[in-house]
């Protein structure tokens, strides 16, 4: 069983991750992160105090748990690039302060700091307006240069094929025989996946409202600092941090919307075939479990709405339905721990055994949650 324990605002519920029913916990670790998630109230996505929450949370597991293994997500460059369209000096010493900051609770407390950027913003150029077309346009999600098509007409085809903004179109097919991909409900899969060019959106349905001044790059590289020469591509990552653990305790600190102008140091390779992975579970993913998208349980435009309803498995954890297997925190035998700014993505991607994260849909605040995993509850038992 997973269980978690939501907090929002003093008050508190235990609940089962999978259902979603509420039950009651006790133990060490509940006993343990209850009064964290009191004591740390979650500033807000566009809160420059989040970064330092992140931290300051990650600290009070480290004193009382002892984690081997750490990660840490800092979600918050992202949005303050994207919706704040920060940039220039404020940029530069908002990026030089959250590397020291990080630095200095990895030297204090013996961690070998492994940082990874998801990638370099771009300033957004403009949108494609795809309210026209016959077919059924979908553009939610936290990949905005994404768009998958239902039905289309062939009158879509060519506005698609012959818009200057567009990148790639991608029938089923062509992405099933691309990735090697053995759905159960090929459904799964839109009709049609689009690819706007580096800058650029698209307005359909589930598109973005909130402004917004930068996008992800669809970046071809990607920083990472603190393992050896042989970590070559993103899938890589995983095995170089459970490779590190074996000497020293390390530390995963995930960085959103950083460069490699940002942090000058070696680069990976951040793409599956023709698919660059922006900021998203796949590449959260991709560096926790050493899988490229076409191995992992959502493939490329996932219409995780069509599985909605009162029985869906993890309403607590957005789109997903499964827990993925292989992540460092689960492989690892010790002990494990992960704090982040990046909800859902966080407990999902670490597998550690507690993760504390915030509890935000669409920016809205709902407060903050701890997850226990299967090994993390019977770790106390």
């Amino acid at each position: 069983m997973r269980a978690g324990i939501i907090n929002a605002g003093g008050w508190q519920t235990h609940v089962d991750m999978k259902s979603g029913r509420q039950i009651s916990l006790s133990g060490y670790l509940p006993s343990l992160l209850s009064p964290i998630l009191e004591s740390h109230r979650y500033p807000g996505d566009r809160d420059s105090g989040a970064i330092p929450w992140v931290t300051d949370v990650a600290q009070e597991i480290v004193n009382a748990y002892e984690p081997e293994f750490l990660m840490l997500d800092y979600a918050t460059p992202y949005f303050l690039r994207f919706n704040e369209g920060m940039e220039g000096n404020e940029w530069n010493e908002m990026i030089s302060g959250l590397l020291d900051h990080v630095s200095g609770f990895c030297e204090i407390n013996g961690y070998n700091p492994v940082i990874v950027g998801t990638g370099a913003m771009i300033k957004h150029q403009g949108i494609i307006d795809l309210t026209g077309l016959s077919g059924l346009a979908d553009a939610g999600g936290p990949v905005h240069h994404l768009a998958t098509i239902m039905e289309p007409s062939g009158k879509d085809l060519n506005y698609l094929h012959a818009h200057p903004h567009v990148s790639g179109v991608y029938s089923r097919e062509e992405i099933l025989e691309t990735f090697q991909m053995s759905l159960e409900n090929k459904k799964d899969i839109p009709d049609l996946l689009v690819i706007a060019k580096p800058g650029y959106t698209f307005r359909a349905l589930g598109s973005c409202i909130r402004p917004y001044h930068f996008l992800p790059g669809q970046n071809e590289k990607i920083p990472i600092s603190g393992l050896d020469s042989s970590v070559h591509d993103i899938t890589d990552i995983s095995g170089g941090v459970l490779r590190s653990l074996e000497s020293e305790k390390t530390a995963l600190i995930i960085i959103e919307g950083l460069g490699t102008d940002d942090l000058p140091c070696r680069m990976v390779s951040n793409s599956d075939h023709w698919y660059r992975y922006t900021m998203s579970c796949e590449q959260y993913l991709a560096i926790t479990t050493g899988k490229h998208i076409s191995s992992q349980p959502w493939p490329p435009g996932y219409r995780g709405f069509i599985h909605d309803g009162m029985k869906k498995a993890y309403p607590f954890s957005g789109i997903i339905d499964q827990i993925p297997h292989g992540t460092i925190g689960e492989i690892w035998p010790g002990k494990s721990a992960a704090v982040g700014t990046r909800s859902v993505f966080t407990h999902v991607s670490s597998g550690a055994d507690i993760t504390i994260e915030c509890k935000v849909c669409n920016q809205y605040n709902h407060g903050t949650m701890a997850i226990f995993s299967e090994k993390g509850i019977s770790q106390q038992e």
